[in-house]
C-alpha cells in the first residue's frame, strides 16, 4: 500500500522525503483536497485497524531514531537534517506526537557541532591561524542564532548551549591575553548573553573581571593614541581621541576610572588652542581665532582646568569685532533694498551680544540702534514707493475694465500704510483715488447683490435695487468706465425665475405700465406657464393696453402674431 511505499521511500532517502511531501502539498494545493490526501494516506494504512501510528507517525519515528544513531557515530550535520526532516513531517502532519527523543537528540546534536567547531576554533586560535579560528567561531555562532528559537524547555537549553559558552569564554580569554580587547569584549558580550537567556552558570569565571580587563585594555590604546599624537604634533586627532577616550570611559565607568594621564594632556591641548586662538586674534583675524577659543573652552569645560575668566575674555575679544562685521553686511543689505536679509543679521548680531553681556556695550549698543533706524527708514521709503506704484496701477486696471482688481490694489495700500503708522507715509494719491472712484466701487458692488438677488427675492426688492443702480450710473457719469449697462428686463430675462415674472406683472399693471407687464407675460409664456394660469393677468394688460389704441387689430396683432396663447389678453382688448 501507498503508507508502506512511504516508510521505505523514508528509510532509504531520508533527506528527500519531506521534499516528496513539499511536492504533493503543491499537487493538492487547496485545503479540501490536502484532507483527500491524508484521508487516502490512512485508508491504506492496514496497521490503523489494529491501532498501529500512522503513516506520518512512522515517517516522523523512523527520522528520529536514524538521527539518534547518526548521533551515536558523531555526524552532527547529519543528525540536525534527519531532525529538522521529523519536524517538517509534524509541521504538514498536526497529529504527529513529538517524543521526548526528538528534543534530547536535537539538543545534544545542536551542541556537538556547535561544540566541535569552537574546538576546531580555539586550536586554530593557539596556532596563531585567526583566519580559520573567526571562520569556525562564526560557524558555530550561525548554528546558535538558527536553533536558539526551537529548542524548548530551559534544561534543554541549558544542556544545548553549556559548553559552547564555555568555549566561547576561553576563547575570550586568550583574546584579553594577546591584546584582542575588542574581539574578545564581542566574544563576552555573547557568552554572556546566551548564559542569561538559558540560566547558564559557569563556575570558575567572572565576567566583570574579564570585561575590566578588555575595557581597561582598550582604555589604554586610546591613551597611548593620544601620547602618540601630541608627540607628533596633530593636535587635531590628539583632541578627537581625547573626546573619545573620556567618552569611553564614562560609558564604561562600572569597570574604568579617569587616568592621570588625561588631565595632562587636556591641559596641553588646551594651552595649544587657546594660544592658536589669541594668536589669531592678535593678527585681527577674529572668526580663525574663535574656532580655536571655542575648542580651548570646550576642553575646560569637559576637564574643570579653571580657565573659565581667561577664555571668556578672550571670547568677548573675538567676538566684538564679528558682531561689527555682521552690522556693516546688515547696513548693506539696507542699501541695497533687501530688507528681510538685513533683518536676519540684525537678529543674529543683537543675539550675539547677549549672548556674550555685550548688548549694554556702548559702541555695539549705538550700532545696533544706528541699523535699526537704517532699516526703518528703508522701509518707510519702500512702503511710500509701494502706495504710489499702487495708485499708478489701480488707474491702469480701472481704465482697462478690471474695476474690481482697481479697488483691491487700493484697499491693499491702505491697508499698508494704516499696518505701518510710524512711517508717516504721504496717502493723498490713495485716498483722492478712493473719493474718485468710490461710485464706482459702489455700482460695481451692488450690481453684484443684484445679480445675486435675481431668480431668489421678491421683484419689489429686485426692482428698488436696480433703480438705485441706474440713478447711480446716471448721476455719476459710469458709462464712461461701464459702457451701456443692461436694463432690468433684459437682467430678468436672462436670470429672473418665474415667481418674480408674476410680481413684476403685477408690479407694472398697478403702475399703468401695461406693455411693460406684456412683456413679462410674454415672458411666462417662454418659461411654459399655462395660458390658463395667466388669464387674470391677460385680462388687464388687455384691456389697458388698447385703452388708447385707434387701431386695435393692426396694434394687437404686432404684439402677439395672432397666437392663440394670448386668446384671452386679445378678448379684453377688443372689448373695450
Amino acid at each position: 500500500g501507498i503508507s508502506n511505499d512511504y516508510i521505505k521511500l523514508s528509510k532509504n532517502y531520508q533527506p528527500n522525503t519531506v521534499s516528496a511531501f513539499n511536492e504533493l502539498v503543491q499537487i493538492f494545493p487547496a485545503e479540501e483536497d490536502l484532507n483527500r490526501m491524508i484521508g487516502v494516506a490512512a485508508f491504506y494504512d492496514v496497521f490503523k485497524i489494529t491501532n498501529v501510528p500512522s503513516t506520518y507517525q512512522l515517517i516522523f519515528n523512523n527520522f528520529v531514531s536514524s538521527a539518534d544513531s547518526t548521533l551515536k557515530r558523531q555526524e552532527y550535520l547529519n543528525t540536525l537534517n534527519l531532525i529538522r526532516n521529523a519536524s517538517e513531517i509534524e509541521t504538514f502532519f498536526k497529529n504527529v506526537e513529538i517524543s521526548e527523543k526528538f528534543y534530547e537528540v536535537y539538543a545534544e546534536a545542536l551542541n556537538g557541532l556547535m561544540s566541535s567547531f569552537l574546538k576546531v576554533s580555539v586550536m586554530a586560535y593557539k596556532s596563531r591561524n585567526f583566519k580559520i579560528a573567526k571562520r569556525y567561531y562564526q560557524q558555530a555562532q550561525q548554528i546558535y542564532d538558527e536553533n536558539a528559537d526551537f529548542i524548548g524547555d530551559d534544561f534543554r537549553a541549558k544542556h544545548s548551549f553549556e559548553e559552547f559558552v564555555e568555549k566561547q569564554v576561553e576563547l575570550a580569554g586568550m583574546m584579553l591575553d594577546d591584546n584582542y580587547f575588542e574581539d574578545a569584549i564581542g566574544l563576552l558580550d555573547q557568552a554572556k548573553t546566551i548564559s542569561e537567556e538559558n540560566d547558564i552558570e559557569l563556575d570558575n569565571f567572572d565576567f566583570s573581571a574579564a570585561y575590566k580587563k578588555g575595557y581597561a585594555g582598550i582604555y589604554n590604546i586610546l591613551l597611548d593614541s593620544i601620547d602618540y599624537y601630541i608627540q607628533q604634533q596633530n593636535k587635531n586627532n590628539s583632541l578627537s581621541i581625547l573626546l573619545q577616550s573620556t567618552e569611553f570611559e564614562q560609558s564604561h565607568s562600572e569597570y574604568l576610572k579617569r587616568d592621570e594621564r588625561v588631565f595632562s594632556y587636556a591641559t596641553i591641548l588646551f594651552d595649544h588652542y587657546m594660544n592658536t586662538g589669541l594668536a589669531k586674534l592678535y593678527s585681527e583675524k577674529p572668526e580663525e581665532a574663535l574656532k580655536f577659543l571655542y575648542e580651548a573652552r570646550n576642553l575646560n569645560e569637559i576637564f574643570q582646568l579653571d580657565h573659565t575668566k581667561e577664555i571668556d575674555s578672550a571670547i568677548r575679544q573675538a567676538i566684538v569685532p564679528l558682531i561689527f562685521q555682521i552690522i556693516n553686511k546688515a547696513e548693506f543689505e539696507v542699501w541695497a533694498k533687501r530688507l528681510d536679509e538685513a533683518k536676519i543679521l540684525k537678529e543674529q548680531a543683537e543675539n550675539m551680544a547677549i549672548k556674550y553681556g555685550l548688548i549694554e556695550q556702548e559702541d555695539i549698543r549705538k550700532a545696533l540702534l544706528n541699523l535699526d533706524e537704517k532699516i526703518n527708514n528703508r522701509v518707510c521709503i519702500d512702503i511710500q514707493y509701494k502706495v504710489n506704484n499702487a495708485c499708478k496701477i489701480s488707474v491702469n486696471r480701472i481704465h482697462a475694465g478690471k474695476i474690481e482688481e482697481g479697488e483691491i490694489v487700493l484697499k491693499k495700500a491702505d491697508d499698508l500704510i494704516n499696518a505701518n503708522p510710524e512711517c508717516n507715509v504721504n496717502k493723498s494719491g490713495v485716498d483722492s483715488l478712493m473719493h474718485v472712484y468710490q461710485p464706482l466701487f459702489k455700482y460695481i458692488a451692488e450690481a453684484d447683490s443684484l445679480d445675486k438677488l435675481l431668480g431668489n427675492a421678491a421683484f419689489t426688492d429686485i426692482k428698488k435695487l436696480s433703480d438705485e443702480l441706474q440713478a447711480n450710473y446716471n448721476e455719476n457719469g459710469l458709462n464712461e468706465y461701464l459702457g451701456k449697462i443692461s436694463n432690468l428686463f433684459d437682467l430678468m430675462k436672462e436670470k429672473g425665475s418665474v415667481p418674480e415674472y408674476y410680481e413684476a406683472i403685477q408690479y407694472h399693471i398697478n403702475q399703468d405700465e401695461f406693455l411693460t407687464a406684456f412683456y413679462y407675460l410674454d415672458l411666462l409664456k417662454m418659461n411654459g406657464v399655462a395660458a390658463k394660469n395667466t388669464k387674470l393677468y391677460q385680462k388687464g394688460i388687455g384691456y389697458g393696453i388698447c385703452r388708447d389704441q385707434e387701431d386695435k387689430y393692426s396694434y394687437l396683432n404686432e404684439l402677439i402674431h395672432n397666437d392663440s396663447w394670448y386668446k384671452v389678453l386679445k378678448a379684453s382688448c377688443l372689448k373695450n
